[in-house]
């Protein structure tokens, strides 16, 4: 995830002043993803990854790896020849008290081992929130880029009406943070809503955090379903923020554009602004953020583009607003992450400022890369240094696909890479075959992707004369899910978000099974 600035001026709201925003996300509800899917890549190089059908979300839940890695017979594991099933029940039958006396051709890091059948800690994430860095601030950045921002936020703050946020397809609530992280305290979430039970219970908790009892929160696939909520039942907001599904024209899906039924989160999400926009001053909307995929801008499966279609309804519903299409990519923006989205920008027509525009926000002038965002290793906890047994063969596949990057790129006198990671989850001989990333940067981080990292030392600290290929030299082990929460912009050091996960951490076993029931339920049914 990543957060940037959006500027418009309000009703009732200071003469002149403009309002500074910082927030997008996007919808991780099982409900958009489709098991059965079938995903055909395209020559979209690593900075255009988008996720496939089943890969659609913008958060790791927070349990570990060993708890969240899917088992043989999951839709998500590639299937393997009998030779590699022998060898994986080879490696895990040689698992004795959580010590491998499995020999591998490519002997693994001295801090790798193979995970035992010991359950791991229902949740570590606490003992570690305190060590997640954050080498660089964000909102600083974006202070920084918007000279007289802060006068702004002063202004916003001091107006006798709080901003009013609306956010379906709520996720887990970027905006909230990103206006704190902003410095807005005048604001309130006068609706929510997402049917995904996890960001369910990330709302309900953030609520109990903020000590508000909000009437108009909806959670869940009852309650928290768009396509049945009546639009006349949602409050009135200034501001609304969402990132309706982009499976129906994700690079990495079937692309079936509209024809897709989850585009149907989408056109509802437009006709809810169109109710909201319609509504008499003071309550009518001022101002919408909408957040998918850059695919949409290309054409779909049947030659037609998604950005089209949005247009076209948006010109239907909200005449009265000026729209832009943005595309930003979070790497530019502070943040260790590739990840190019379009943003679709409206703002009411007589609140814009005479002469000003909506344009793509600046570039940050410094670049970020994974490894300065990870919490240390001696500080990790072990079951996250753990590979489980089923991976051995995958695991060391890709290992000798970094071996070979690494002497590509010295034989033709190329920088070699330093920090690489990949879904260990996928086989290298498939058709999934993808590159590992070795620029230091994640791609789009879903949480059907456990990823694993590779971090070499530098070349001045690697010996000249080392034993061993570039993959085992590496420091390796998981990404932790709160390291993630980092790399996209959380602010894993705010008070808030610590309260707004407590209910998150416990339970694991009964939570992964109500998911997992939930998500079979859901497949297809497109709710938001």
């Amino acid at each position: 995830m990543w957060l940037f600035a959006v500027a418009f001026a309000l009703n009732d709201i200071p003469a002149g002043t403009l309002l500074t925003l910082a927030c997008t996300y996007e919808n991780d509800s099982p409900a958009n993803r489709d098991a059965g899917s079938v995903c055909e890549p395209s020559p979209a190089t690593d900075d255009e990854h988008e996720p496939c059908d089943n890969e659609v979300g913008n958060i790791m839940p927070l349990i570990d790896p060993q708890e969240s890695q899917f088992v043989p017979g999951d839709a998500e594991v590639d299937d393997i020849s009998p030779a590699d099933a022998l060898e994986r029940q080879a490696a895990a039958s040689c698992v004795q008290d959580g010590i491998s006396i499995f020999q591998d051709p490519c002997p693994q890091p001295a801090n790798v081992g193979i995970a035992s059948s010991r359950k791991p800690p229902a949740s570590t994430w606490k003992a570690v929130m305190g060590d997640v860095p954050c080498p660089v601030d964000w909102a600083s950045a974006v202070k920084s880029c918007c000279p007289g921002l802060e006068k702004i936020v002063c202004q916003l703050n001091a107006s006798s009406r709080p901003l009013r946020v609306g956010t379906p397809c709520a996720g887990f609530e970027a905006p909230v943070f990103a206006l704190r992280g902003l410095g807005v305290t005048n604001f309130e979430r006068t609706f929510a809503l997402d049917i995904d039970p996890i960001p369910g219970k990330f709302g309900r908790a953030l609520d109990a955090a903020l000590g508000t009892s909000p009437q108009c929160h909806w959670f869940g696939r009852r309650e928290g379903d768009i396509l049945e909520r009546p639009l006349d039942e949602f409050p009135s907001v200034d501001l609304l923020i969402a990132g309706p599904p982009c499976t129906p024209w994700s690079r990495y899906g079937r692309r079936a554009g509209q024809d897709d039924p989850r585009a149907r989160v989408f056109w509802r999400i437009i006709d809810l602004i169109g109710c909201l926009a319609g509504r008499e001053a003071p309550d009518a909307l001022q101002c919408f953020l909408l957040e998918n995929t850059s695919g949409i801008l290309e054409h779909d499966a049947h030659h037609r583009r998604g950005i089209d279609e949005v247009l076209q309804r948006l010109g239907c519903a909200v005449p009265c607003f000026d729209v832009s299409v943005l595309r930003v990519n979070s790497k530019n923006h502070s943040l260790p992450q590739s990840r190019p989205r379009v943003y679709i920008v409206g703002v009411r027509r007589d609140r814009m400022l005479a002469g000003k525009s909506i344009d793509e926000p600046e570039k940050h002038p410094v670049e970020t890369h994974f490894p300065d965002w990870l919490v240390p290793w001696d500080k990790t906890p072990p079951h996250f240094l753990e590979i489980p047994a089923r991976l051995v063969s995958k695991k060391r596949k890709w290992d000798q696909h970094l071996d070979e990057r690494d002497r590509q790129a010295q034989s033709r006198g190329k920088e070699r890479w330093l920090a690489a990671n990949a879904n260990i989850e996928r086989d290298r001989d498939n058709r999934w075959a993808a590159s590992a990333r070795l620029d230091g940067m994640f791609g789009t981080i879903t949480r059907s992707d456990r990823l694993w990292l590779w971090v070499r030392p530098p070349p001045q600290a690697e010996p000249s004369e080392a034993e061993g290929s570039a993959a085992s030299l590496a420091a390796q082990r998981y990404v932790m899910p709160v390291e993630a929460l980092g790399m996209q912009g959380f602010p894993t050091k705010d008070p808030l978000l610590v309260a707004a996960l407590q209910d998150l951490s416990c339970k694991l076993p009964d939570r992964r099974k109500d998911l997992l029931n939930f998500q079979r339920h859901c497949v297809g049914s497109g709710a938001c």
